[in-house]
């Protein structure tokens, strides 16, 4: 039998566990299933000590997710975690470090004065040291938890305290990037904000944006809806009552302000068959057009928004990963609460809202997508999370992200990303 013969039925066997572990209730047949995960990882050097470096990082996907699970659902088995480790040597332990470390603080905050957790974390520092600064630089958040945990019980490891400025002077780096970016994309949306409005105008239109929740979009200023019926009658109330009562002074601010109006409700007078409307001294006769909108159940076929149990930041921050490494679009983040929200009723995603065009590959967004729902960082149907996303100028299918993997996937990357905000990688 082959090296690589060998590797694929551990690992087969482990993800089996896993997924036992899944449906199985009894807690008779979830002790089985616990102890013969911790066999296959202990056995590991014993069965084939001739394991590449890569197979047996790759069979630590597997176990550094059943681990984890273990561990969150009983502290008792920090200890078998810890012999797993201890088993393995330290050249097998440096090349999964990120695990180690992981796994390792998950323990040291069950188990305060568990020391072999803190050796281990402490030898990670050590790992660290000798490494070339780009070997973790991606990874510095991760090194600051490991850092600050080691010096919170050893103030005078030296390498502890020098990684932790290292990774701090990375940290201040990556914040002005991203306060470069923000204010970029800020200074574009206050050119279109303020464009044409006096002072006194700039401040009327961020008070009617807030009251009426607009948001700017291809060009024309939106509200939240569930129809192109519900924007025109949103709009032409806030421009109705506008126009009686303006709370800016200067005609041509009110030019300004009504015009933006107009223009989003002629779009949806256009998709929905009337007569464009003509500014003008608002009427009587001239209202009829207007449907008052009345609260109304969701239609069968609303795309409805993903449920983020552990919050929009988390997602923002994710995404934000993503779209720098180019996997979504750009734009992504900031738009990312028009698909997901931490409301527990069931929201409807505004017609008018794009998709989230996914750029990577495709079993990238399906490992994703996986990760996420068994880290419980969203709830929903695969079939509706299918439709939030576009890939190659399609929707995405529940089929398509529902399919097995075939073990030729690449996800350094993706499980880089994850690693870092704390998600274990489902493949």
């Amino acid at each position: 039998m082959t090296g690589n013969t060998k590797f694929e039925q551990l690992k087969g066997k482990l993800e089996s566990v896993e997924n036992k572990m899944d449906i199985e209730k009894s807690d008779e047949d979830l002790k089985k299933l616990r102890t013969e995960g911790f066999e296959i990882l202990k056995n590991v050097l014993e069965e084939n000590s001739h394991f590449p470096d890569k197979d047996f990082k790759e069979l630590w996907k597997v176990g550094f997710r059943f681990l984890g699970k273990n561990l969150k659902e009983d502290p008792k088995y920090c200890e078998e975690v810890v012999s797993i480790f201890e088993n393995y040597g330290e050249q097998k332990r440096k090349l999964i470090w990120r695990y180690v470390a992981h796994l390792s603080i998950q323990i040291i905050e069950k188990d305060p004065k568990n020391k072999p957790a803190s050796g281990m974390l402490e030898e990670v520092v050590q790992f660290l040291d000798k490494m070339e600064k780009d070997e973790w630089k991606k990874d510095w958040d991760l090194v600051l938890r490991i850092t600050k945990n080691v010096v919170s019980r050893d103030p005078k490891n030296e390498s502890a305290k020098n990684l932790i400025i290292e990774a701090e002077r990375i940290a201040k780096d990556e914040e002005e990037k991203m306060e470069v970016s923000v204010s970029e994309n800020a200074k574009r949306l206050e050119k279109v904000e303020f464009e044409g409005l006096t002072e006194e105008g700039q401040m009327a239109w961020v008070v009617l944006k807030k009251m009426h929740g607009l948001y700017w979009k291809d060009g024309y200023w939106l509200c939240q809806a569930n129809s192109d019926q519900e924007i025109h009658d949103k709009l032409f109330d806030a421009l109705e009552k506008f126009i009686v009562s303006p709370n800016a002074l200067s005609p041509d601010d009110v030019n300004v302000i009504c015009e933006r109006f107009v223009r989003t409700i002629n779009l949806c007078r256009r998709k929905l068959g009337i007569s464009p409307y003509e500014l003008g001294e608002l009427s009587k006769e001239e209202s009829h057009v207007k449907k008052k909108s009345k609260p109304r159940p969701l239609p069968k076929d609303a795309l409805l928004k993903i449920q983020a149990p552990k919050g929009l930041e988390k997602l923002e921050s994710l995404f934000g990963d993503l779209e720098q490494q180019s996997m979504v679009a750009e734009g992504t983040t900031t738009n990312l609460d028009n698909h997901f929200t931490e409301d527990a009723k069931k929201l409807a995603v505004p017609n008018e809202i794009p998709q989230i065009k996914w750029t990577s590959n495709l079993y990238e967004l399906r490992s994703l997508i996986r990760s996420l729902k068994a880290a419980e960082w969203i709830e929903s149907k695969l079939d509706m999370i299918a439709r939030h996303f576009l890939f190659n100028g399609k929707t995405t299918t529940y089929n398509q992200l529902n399919k097995g993997p075939t073990g030729s996937e690449k996800l350094q990357r993706l499980e880089s990303i994850l690693t870092e905000h704390e998600v274990p990688l489902q493949i």
